[in-house]
């Protein structure tokens, strides 16, 4: 950035998350070098939908955020009880509610015998609630495994928005997008969703 702006002076650089955060820490070199400090200006992104991904995405109850979560954190997120398997929701509090009544009704006189004793109490408690936790944890991702079109819905989606677990724009090229709609239609859907100065993520539908 120094040799750019020494030979082209720069009004404004436009650059994504990583670009900026780099860029925040030369304000000094700048200095050091008797430059202007550029004005720093996010660049639009965007994620390109077409109606298909729109619906698997409502039907999943998703956002663009929610994606940047691991497969199998949103895999267990999305797993759901079916039939007469118990509710993932609840089985938590059912399995904890008794044992934490008990542990809890014991806390006081075991405090009154001994602060260690007291303090135990409240580790197996903790210790409880975080190994239940665990194994629902690992219900819901059986659960959704097992669900092969919630597998399916969820991966073609992750394949359109977040490929090999990188932004859109990383990996998915322009002529992919301009082959199915059209490039005149595509430049221009794009253009519509800039915002200046707004480096936000937003849908675009196609």
């Amino acid at each position: 950035p120094i040799l750019q702006d020494r030979w082209l002076p720069t009004a404004a650089y436009v650059g994504g998350p990583g670009e900026l955060a780099y860029l925040a820490q030369l304000p000094p070199l700048w200095r050091a070098f008797d430059l202007p400090v550029p004005l720093v200006v996010p660049r639009a992104r965007f994620a390109l939908l077409d109606p298909s991904t729109r619906r698997a995405l409502d039907a999943l109850a998703l956002g663009l955020d929610d994606l940047e979560q691991p497969r199998d954190a949103l895999l267990a997120r999305l797993g759901t009880a079916r039939g007469d398997l118990p509710d993932p929701n609840t089985l938590t509090d059912d399995v904890t509610r008794e044992a934490l009544a008990v542990l809890e009704a014991f806390r006081a006189p075991a405090d009154a015998l001994s602060d260690g004793l007291g303090r135990s109490v409240d580790k197996t408690r903790d210790h409880l609630v975080r190994s239940v936790e665990r194994l629902v944890e690992r219900y819901r991702k059986a659960l959704a495994r097992d669900d092969g079109i919630l597998c399916d819905r969820l991966d073609r989606v992750r394949a359109m928005l977040r490929p090999q677990d990188a932004p859109q724009e990383r990996i998915l090229g322009f002529a992919p997008f301009a082959a199915r709609v059209g490039t005149d239609r595509l430049v221009q859907t794009v253009l519509d969703a800039v915002i200046p100065f707004d480096g936000t993520l937003r849908e675009v539908m196609l």
